[in-house]
């Protein structure tokens, strides 16, 4: 059984894995949270398909940079946890294959430091000390040097303290900002309440209250995204209008109610009443543990009177259209979008008509959209500087020939996104504004949504290109260095 939203491949995109006080299974997988092995399945494991972005361990005596790896980050609950290694082969050859290295990290990605390194020997487990609860530690395992082939590791995290989700009842519910945003989990919940539709294993909780100067009339708005889960079931939601007292029952009031069991990122909208508090229950779909990313605020309209905005798939492109049937003072308009409805970038500027009483149409196009689903807004600009956003909309597309990258300009690690139908190795291929290839490196591509992190060393200020080709496809990404 594999985790399907993350790849693993890099530390920027870890596994993600909440210590348990026992592994919960006879077979050791644990991924995110308290995951337990499907039935008559004990050599469940994840392929590890990742690069070690040319981190070669000294403490090991095989090398890593040759070898496919899988990162993890795991959030430590006390001042200790233990690795245990468990055994994905069988046959001849398995106790070899099994054997792996795990070499743990403080820091950050980018600039991470080592602080254990362990190899282990199947069915047999290694505890890292001097850990910090609440501290994210990234672990990068890889085959030990008896066996540099054997591409799948089973693994589970433990701890003399198990992960806590916080909220996880209806009374201890977390409180949310108008306009903000930030990454929770289920993992390590329990069964607390009501949802709205479907049957509760793993609930959380939260509430968001509008302020006293909601103007009559307004939408608010509700977001989860990057969800991060053991299975591809995902997450079910429900926000309640029941004010201050705890809703009792599915038939309690909600104006949001949703229950698709897959890995769908949400998006929904209603009229919100000042003063008025909802309460929001996010519970696992037949139990599976995520982490994600959840944003409550305020739908803002326009200063004009926007008649639509629409956002649309066009091949591999984006098309973006919205129509006003009047403007004041209007200088320009800017599409952006968002891999997760909540840090927009822009696409494209676009002037405004300055004012106008007539109907006026709009388009701008986005040739680099995002694997998956994209979110979309309109930033409106007036004369003076001051601006404006309209609702957010959102668009999937699903595109073997989109690819998109960018450049950490403190650390040159650049950041490769593709979603593929191809399956194997391919070669990820940088040009300068010349033509002339400055790195190149070979990576797996799987099936499904790709992350690669990348190390070219120190670039110059500029435009490049990012090629990544296969026997399949070839694609191109234009990259700039600020």
């Amino acid at each position: 059984m594999q985790l399907h939203a993350q790849t693993g491949s890099s530390c920027a995109n870890p596994y993600i894995i909440y210590p348990a006080t026992t592994c919960n299974n006879t077979c050791g997988v644990q991924y995110c949270g308290n995951m337990e092995c499907p039935t008559g399945d004990c050599n469940a494991y994840v392929t590890m398909a990742g690069s070690s972005a040319g981190i070669d361990h000294a403490c090991t005596t095989d090398n890593e940079t040759t070898e496919s790896v899988m990162w993890m980050a795991v959030t430590a609950t006390a001042t200790s946890f233990t690795i245990n290694n468990g055994s994905p082969y069988v046959g001849g050859g398995a106790a070899n294959a099994n054997k792996k290295d795990y070499v743990v990290y403080s820091g950050t990605c980018g600039s991470l430091t080592q602080i254990g390194c362990y190899t282990i020997a199947a069915n047999s487990s290694a505890t890292q000390t001097g850990l910090t609860a609440g501290q994210v530690y990234y672990i990068l395992a890889s085959p030990a040097s008896t066996n540099t082939t054997a591409t799948a590791t089973n693994v589970c995290i433990t701890s003399t303290v198990g992960y806590a989700a916080p909220g996880n009842t209806c009374a201890t519910a977390v409180s949310l900002s108008t306009n903000s945003s930030g990454t929770y989990t289920n993992a390590g919940a329990t069964a607390n309440g009501p949802i709205c539709s479907g049957s509760v294993e793993n609930d959380t909780w939260y509430q968001w209250c509008a302020p006293a100067s909601w103007p009559s009339g307004q939408q608010a708005y509700i977001s989860v995204s990057n969800q991060v889960c053991n299975s591809t079931q995902g997450l079910q939601l429900s926000v309640w209008n029941t004010n201050t007292t705890c809703p009792t029952s599915a038939a309690s009031a909600n104006v949001v109610c949703q229950n698709p069991g897959s890995l769908t990122q949400y998006y929904f909208q209603w009229t919100a009443a000042a003063n008025q508090c909802y309460y929001i229950t996010i519970d696992g779909f037949a139990g599976t543990a995520c982490q994600f990313r959840l944003a409550v605020g305020s739908v803002v309209v326009l200063p004009i009177e926007l008649v639509s905005f629409e956002a649309k798939a066009d091949g591999n492109n984006v098309y973006l259209s919205w129509a006003t049937s009047s403007e004041i003072n209007n200088d320009f308009f800017t599409t952006e979008k968002s891999a997760d409805g909540s840090v927009f970038i822009p696409v494209e500027q676009v002037e405004g008509a300055g004012n106008s009483n007539y109907l006026i149409t709009y388009s701008s196009t986005d040739r680099h959209p995002f694997s998956g689903t994209s979110y979309y807004r309109l930033k409106q600009t007036d004369y003076d500087g001051n601006f404006t956003y309209s609702e957010v909309v959102a668009v999937n597309i699903h595109s073997d020939k989109t690819i998109y990258s960018t450049v950490n300009t403190s650390t040159n690690i650049v950041e490769v996104m593709h979603y593929s139908t191809y399956k194997g190795k391919s070669k990820i291929r940088l040009y300068d504004i010349n033509g002339r290839e400055v790195f190149h490196a070979e990576v797996q591509t799987r099936s499904d949504e790709n992350h690669y992190e990348l190390n070219p060393g120190p670039l110059a200020k500029g435009y490049y290109f990012i090629t990544l080709e296969n026997d399949f496809e070839t694609v191109t990404s234009r990259l700039i260095k600020e």
